[in-house]
């Protein structure tokens, strides 16, 4: 036997209900609770290859399941007053599973007013479909009962989602900017090193140390200095200074 909802969760948002089981089956545990795109055959086997990509759901002990493929283990739920909560989140894209025992006939009141806990999440199932999505209960054997409980879908933080995409914005244009820094200093530094490169041609000595930008070299101590080149026309040596010439003291 197999119930399916008639309206599909489709709409963005995190929506949640819950199956309560009110009675358990004698025939073995192979009820089923989950989600499936509505191009299924109603009565027919969930966990089949046909239904791969199509049918997500876990059984009473607590196996996860797209069609025929295991995904997860869970936690069972074939006793009589457990509640199972199905939480789909559309932005995420994950379907999870929460368990509970609450022995109480009023367990949606409890549950809402927060006097009792869903239980912890036992497993997911990510990577879900963007498609509408029907949620369903399913007993081959038949024999269970269940009682559902009503919706509640919550819409998505539009202005928060807005907030951190503008706050990753920033952060982008920010190593954007300092990449293209860190480009234009490489490409100064090459610049740098080729000019400098270019100008050792021209280099002279001065006493050990280098210089640019002339074209004559001393070299020896003061006493012994010597000069090659020519001042004007006329040699060092024969060049006078208040009567006296340089060469001849």
């Amino acid at each position: 036997t197999s119930v399916v909802v008639e309206h599909p969760i489709e709409t963005p948002g995190v929506h949640a209900w819950r199956i309560k089981k009110i009675m358990a089956g004698n025939s073995g545990t192979r009820a089923r609770l989950g989600v499936l795109i509505r191009d299924c055959e109603m009565d027919m086997d969930y966990q089949g290859p046909h239904f791969s990509n199509r049918a997500f759901f876990m059984d009473e002990n607590g196996n996860v399941w797209n069609g025929n493929a295991f995904v997860a283990f869970g936690t069972p739920w074939f006793d009589r007053n457990s509640v199972v909560t199905l939480r789909l989140d559309r932005e995420k894209h994950v379907l999870s599973f929460h368990v509970a025992r609450i022995d109480s006939s009023h367990w949606q009141t409890l549950l809402s007013s927060g006097k009792a806990t869903e239980g912890p999440c036992v497993a997911r199932i990510p990577n879900m479909p963007d498609v509408p999505l029907f949620a369903f209960s399913q007993d081959l054997y038949a024999g269970s009962g269940f009682e559902l409980s009503k919706f509640v879908s919550s819409e998505p933080d539009v202005q928060g989602v807005a907030m951190l995409n503008k706050i990753n914005g920033r952060e982008q244009v920010l190593i954007d900017q300092m990449c293209e820094k860190e480009v234009d200093l490489d490409d100064r530094r090459n610049k740098r090193l080729i000019s400098m490169s270019s100008m050792g041609g021209t280099a002279s000595s001065m006493g050990g140390y280098s210089h640019f930008g002339t074209s004559t070299a001393f070299s020896g101590s003061v006493s012994s200095l010597s000069r090659v080149g020519s001042v004007g026309g006329k040699s060092v040596g024969g060049l006078s200074l208040g009567g006296k010439s340089v060469g001849g003291k």
